[in-house]
């Protein structure tokens, strides 16, 4: 069942949708369950973040839907943050925050018990207008949803117009589009958590921000094959990843990644404990094919011509027909390592414990291809594979001082590593493989499998009481019982999907993680959308220096005058706004007179969180600029800094080094 959310929106501007549902059963699952947990433990939340806190900060209970709805919200409905392709201001998108407010009036209560001071509203050409210690903030209605455009200072006034056409747009919806629905699939029952990126519409917003000629095409191209890629989560299905594809696009996947015969049974090498790795399966027949096949048609004439090139180059290198190697090696392989040994192969890939494991297609090709190989290497370094044997298992062995590789052939899969290594994988055993494993070994259907064991992370957990009190009992006695986890990406009627597999109950752990960062998450986003203004007034200076320093300009005098940057100017304004309170610097002609702001015809016209800064020296080839943002978004003494500078190349052209300088963005 699909977000209720996508009948409220564009179907054909909609670039991205996320969203979290049911807020009190979040709150309760992380900040009411967790509250109980040992302070200091893992599993236990930041602190501040318990149920007493909350509710003294909010004035209302979040772990129960009486009190969301006490404040006015609906916590079903719960939160969504949009990405429209219409709502770009100053080259960059700006976000819509929906929810479904039940009471405004009990919304506003809250709002003035938080802050200390009760928000005006006024309606101004269908938008309304909420003010709250001189900062404005642009929402309105759109279906059942209250819209909250998630823009600062002049970019606010510049998205009005847009976010107008927003919520009073009545094109078809994005519930009714395949897309989306194809997205959510995967689950049972109503959606709690879900991530959507439409490509069709990405590429309208990638031409509406200015991005390079030719990218609409380019994002329609592989809209027509891969139109939409989603995350979700359901309390009753758990969570998916897919990738949706059409015909077009599945053929190319099947072409890339589905090789001509099934895999073997990788699992059966497999040790008891402690090994993690990765499954990748490529169709090395026709991967050059599925490859050419999403070449869009803006993409250089040579480029198609070039892999058909490649392919039969590296045929040539081999010495056989391109289809012997898919014959002799189909294209399932397997990297694993003992996770004990980790650093050690970090150190250098030969050391540690590890393994690579690949699919033998023809037992017959598979050796004559290996033996052309050998025979090649030893051709030009005489005695340096010799044949060896391991178990019943044949193929060929080097020495590289202290070790031994070895490659041998165990009927429909070759094993390459360290001969004592190998030795042991290909030894009789007894043990079953684990499940979690097997599914991302052996699956037919698999295109990229990860898996890793988690007994020392269960070891170190037996002690804490927080694993059983944060996943309850019977969860965490299955995965005792198996303590591994896999993540897979297979390919379906539907396009690609990924899917974990563990014991662990990893949809209420998510959840709970979900909820110990909500808060700090939402911050984090209102004050990345704050440093926008810096980004934005950084690319006016810079460009104003520019254009300056290139200006003929010459003295009282009439004598033509050195190019130079404009005069340096101080921090401006002068004083520090969170010396005053934390709300944003109001407009203020006064401060922007300085000869330098008015050489480079440069203020700041709207209410603003930075203070800005220009410094230059010399004239000709010896002249040089800083231009320099300074803000401390929350007040804490730690202050962000944003730089662009200039200095002068040998044809006398400005040049900005390696660009834009952040240091500490979000402090």
């Amino acid at each position: 069942m699909s977000p209720a959310v996508g009948e409220s929106l564009s179907a054909e501007h909609t670039v991205a949708v996320g969203g979290i549902g049911h807020l009190d059963r979040l709150a309760e699952r992380g900040l009411v369950k967790s509250s109980a947990l040992p302070a200091g433990h893992v599993g236990s939340p930041p602190s501040g973040l318990d149920r007493g806190r909350w509710a003294e900060v909010l004035g209302f209970d979040p772990g129960t839907a009486a009190g969301w709805r006490a404040a006015g919200i609906d916590p079903k409905a719960g939160v969504t943050f949009v990405v429209d392709a219409r709502l770009v201001a100053d080259g960059e998108p700006v976000p819509v925050l929906l929810l479904k407010v039940t009471d405004r009036d009990a919304l506003l209560r809250g709002i003035e018990r938080a802050v200390g001071v009760r928000p005006t509203i006024r309606t101004e050409d269908g938008v309304e207008v909420l003010t709250l210690r001189g900062e404005a903030v642009l929402f309105g209605r759109k279906g059942e949803w209250t819209a909250v455009l998630l823009a600062v200072g002049g970019q606010r006034a510049r998205a009005r117009s847009a976010f107008g056409g927003f919520l009073a747009d009545s094109s078809p919806p994005l519930s009714g589009a395949t897309a989306w629905r194809s997205v959510f699939a995967d689950g049972r029952g109503a959606v709690d958590l879900f991530a959507y990126v439409g490509v069709r519409s990405l590429g309208r917003l990638w031409v509406a921000a200015d991005g390079p000629a030719g990218a609409g095409a380019e994002f329609d191209f592989f809209a027509e094959r891969f139109p939409s890629f989603g995350v979700s989560m359901t309390r009753a299905g758990g969570a998916a990843v897919r990738l949706t594809a059409t015909d077009e696009g599945r053929s190319a996947l099947r072409q890339m990644l589905q090789p001509k015969r099934a895999p073997p049974r990788f699992s059966r090498y497999l040790p008891p404990q402690g090994w993690a790795g990765i499954r990748l399966s490529v169709n090395v027949t026709e991967v050059f094919e599925g490859l050419a096949a999403l070449v869009p048609p803006t993409a250089s004439p040579d480029f198609k011509s070039k892999l058909a090139l490649d392919k039969a180059a590296m045929a040539a290198a081999v010495g056989v027909q391109w289809d012997a190697i898919g014959k002799a090696f189909p294209g399932h392989m397997v990297f694993m390592t003992n996770q004990a040994t980790l650093a050690e192969t970090k150190a250098d890939p030969l050391d540690g414990e590890w393994a690579v494991m690949l699919a033998a297609g023809d037992a017959a090709a598979s050796d004559a291809l290996v033996g052309s190989l050998v025979a090649k290497a030893n051709a030009s370094d005489p005695g340096l594979l010799v044949p060896t044997a391991l178990a019943g298992a044949r193929g060929w062995r080097v020495d590289l001082g202290p070790k031994a590789l070895v490659a041998v052939r165990d009927r429909d899969v070759w094993l390459l590593g360290d001969e004592s290594v190998v030795a042991r994988l290909v030894a009789p055993r007894k043990h079953r493989p684990s499940r979690v494993a097997t599914r991302a070994l052996d699956g037919a259907d698999v295109a990229f499998g990860f898996w890793a064991d988690l007994q020392q992370l269960l070891e170190e957990w037996k002690a804490d009481p927080v694993a059983p009190n944060a996943f309850g009992k019977r969860a965490w006695r299955r995965f005792a019982k198996e303590p591994g986890v896999s993540l897979t990406w297979r390919l379906d009627r539907g396009g690609l999907v990924a899917g974990l597999d563990s014991a662990l109950p990893l949809q209420e752990f998510a959840t709970m993680v979900a909820s110990w960062s909500a808060a700090p998450a939402l911050l984090e986003a209102i004050n990345q959308a704050k440093t926008h203004e810096a980004r934005i007034n950084m690319r006016r200076l810079y460009e104003a220096s520019v254009a300056y320093y290139h200006q003929d300009r010459v003295g009282p005098d009439g004598t033509p005058l050195l190019r130079a940057f404009p005069p340096s100017v101080p921090l401006t304004p002068a004083a520090d706004r969170c010396a005053t309170g934390d709300h944003a610097y109001a407009p203020d002609a006064a401060p922007w007179q300085h000869r330098g702001w008015r050489a480079l015809n440069f203020s700041v016209d709207d209410p603003h969180y930075y203070r800005y800064e220009f410094i230059s020296s010399g004239t000709g080839r010896d002249a040089m600029f800083t231009a320099r943002a300074v803000g401390d978004l929350d007040c804490d003494g730690v202050y962000s800094t944003f730089e662009r500078t200039g200095t002068i190349d040998a044809e006398d052209n400005v040049t900005g080094g390696v660009g834009l300088r952040v240091v500490n963005e979000l402090e």
